[in-house]
């Protein structure tokens, strides 16, 4: 079973894995009250939340956590009276994956990157205040998103400000963690986390004003950037929130040349944002400086030169990236991430070998498969390391996939998620494990839908999964080869208990495929777009999803055709 079952991560990775009652003398129990309020950075679809009932900052395993909808809207049912903690999801504004992890107090009813600063210490008043807001601006109950009835921002002013500090934040996170050569989210959200405390330590001193004027004259100080960026560099050195690779990494550097050496480029970045007009020159303003990663690349390229007190040099470094950064026709310098050599790979099945493209199973044609596949039949493909990265300790992804049947006659469906897979580098080596110990197991389940939507299943594959490890290399002259007939079998049998003719399908299908907390790109450094998976984990007595657990990240989405 091992060797069935041990492609099932790898193939995933490779984008394809009450009441009580009582007398008439008992009073009634009085039910919970329960906790709403919106993730809001644009508001974030599908994100976790998790109440902080320990309060230290950290969204661990044991919490009570809930995930919310499109809207950025989410309910704790039986309420939650602590700090709130935001983390995943996706940008339903900019459609980009939210990057860091928010906080927010308790009783608030927003959790947003404003918010972070009150959680941090800073009272709402404070935050007003160094933003420029409206004086009486409370930023854990006024929500950022909100649109009138004719769908203009009720306060853009608050919106453009809680996207500007969302930039600030993530790309301040982002080369910290690019110094210590880091990628995911286990590395990245406590260091954002650490990365807010800092900014709130600067902001809530008497006077300090972060943003000014309106309009096209809205502009943030630079010399406070500057002084955010270096209280931050400085304490992450000594903090232990972030990991011992990031206080190592920056304390190789000076924090005052870094912060030099970026300001500028911040700020830049910021004010766009905060001049632009209308709510789409917003939106894409933040998308522009969220998703460019020409700043985080060119501070890690030139870390050698930020290890000492800035000189004059620095000052003309920072003019450099700034000039590069703020040039839309600057090519984006991207560096330290994983990819599918060529962009591809390659199905040998019953005797036969074809080669695949990403484009080709992106474009509206789509690829051709012969149906049912070969037991034998393998994936063949390369991967290639652009830059180099590690990989933080105890970091996990999740992944999806997701089959539609396009025929108009047709209501197949097949869903299905494995989550928690601990994934480590080593040299060239990436290999995956599908935890069976500790707090956080990996699970696997699938749910479909037969063609005739007469009949729906979940089949959960935790015990068959648990426990494999798969290794792949990114050297150059070795190929993977990942064993998926078997594993397809395995799977068409265990589901064909309650679907019959699977391996008679022929068709048309649509495919989304989803993978989280990997540096995945293509080859030329193009960022995969944002899908979400939501699969149903749950159904009631009566066939309906009652619980579903969604997954979100960089993933591909395309068309299959089954042939004889």
């Amino acid at each position: 079973m091992q060797s069935k079952l041990s492609a099932i991560s790898a193939a995933v990775f490779i984008l394809l894995a009450s009441a009580c009652g009582g007398g008439s003398d008992t009073p009634a129990p009085v039910p919970p009250t329960p906790t709403s309020g919106k993730a809001v950075d644009g508001y974030l679809s599908f994100a976790k939340v998790t109440c902080d009932s320990n309060s230290n900052g950290v969204a661990d395993s044991s919490e009570p956590l809930v995930y919310t909808v499109e809207n950025g809207s989410f309910t704790f049912p039986e309420g939650c009276s602590y700090g709130l903690i935001a983390t995943g999801g996706t940008s339903v504004d900019t459609g980009l994956p939210f990057v860091g992890q928010i906080r927010a107090p308790a009783n608030a009813s927003m959790i947003t990157p404003l918010t972070s600063l009150v959680a941090a210490g800073m009272t709402t008043a404070q935050v007003a205040a160094t933003l420029g807001l409206s004086a009486g601006t409370d930023v854990t109950r006024s929500d950022p998103a909100a649109v009138s009835a004719d769908g203009s921002l009720v306060n853009a002013d608050l919106y453009r400000k809680t996207l500007v500090m969302q930039h600030l934040l993530q790309k301040v996170s982002e080369a910290f963690t690019g110094f210590a050569g880091l990628s995911g989210t286990a590395a990245l959200q406590p260091v954002y986390d650490q990365v807010a405390a800092s900014f709130a330590v600067v902001l809530k001193a008497g006077g300090i004003s972060l943003a000014s004027g309106s309009g096209a004259t809205a502009a943030l100080d630079q010399q406070v950037v500057t002084s955010l960026v270096k209280q931050a560099a400085t304490d992450a050195v000594t903090s232990t929130k972030v990991s011992a690779a990031v206080r190592s990494a920056l304390a190789a550097q000076n924090a005052d040349a870094i912060a030099v050496a970026a300001s500028s480029s911040l700020k830049g970045q910021s004010d766009s944002i905060l001049q632009a007009g209308t709510t789409a020159a917003i939106v894409a303003a933040a998308k522009v400086a969220q998703n460019d990663a020409k700043l985080v690349s060119a501070l890690v390229d030139n870390k050698a030169k930020l290890v000492g007190a800035p000189t004059v040099a620095t000052t003309e470094l920072a003019a450099i990236i700034k000039a590069g950064v703020l040039d839309p026709n600057t090519t984006s310098i991207q560096s330290n991430y994983l990819a599918l050599a060529n962009n591809g790979m390659a199905l040998e099945s019953g005797g036969k070998n074809t080669d695949y493209t990403i484009g080709q199973l992106e474009s509206a044609a789509g690829i051709a498969i012969s149906w049912p596949l070969a037991t034998n039949a393998v994936l063949k493909f390369k991967l290639s390391e652009v830059g180099s990265f590690n990989l933080a300790p105890n970091q996990r992804l999740s992944a999806a996939v997701q089959v539609e049947q396009i025929a108009a006659d047709g209501k197949g469906l097949l869903k299905g998620f494995i989550d928690n897979v601990v994934v480590t580098k080593t040299g060239s080596d990436v290999s995956f494990l599908v935890a069976n110990t500790g707090s956080q197991l990996s699970n696997a389940l699938v749910y479909g839908v037969s063609a005739d939507a007469k009949t729906k299943a979940i089949i959960g594959f935790n015990n068959a999964v648990r426990g494999v490890r798969n290794t792949l290399t990114t050297l150059a002259a070795n190929t993977n080869f990942v064993l998926v007939g078997d594993v397809v079998s395995y799977a068409v049998n265990q589901v064909s208990n309650d679907f019959t003719g699977i391996n008679a399908l022929r068709g048309k299908y649509k495919i989304t495929l989803v993978v989280t907390d990997l540096p995945l790109r293509k080859l030329d450094g193009t960022q995969f777009k944002t899908y979400t998976i939501d699969v149903p984990t749950k159904l009631d007595a009566l066939g309906a999803i009652s619980e579903s657990r969604p997954v979100s990240g960089a993933g591909l989405q395309g068309y299959i055709t089954l042939t004889d």
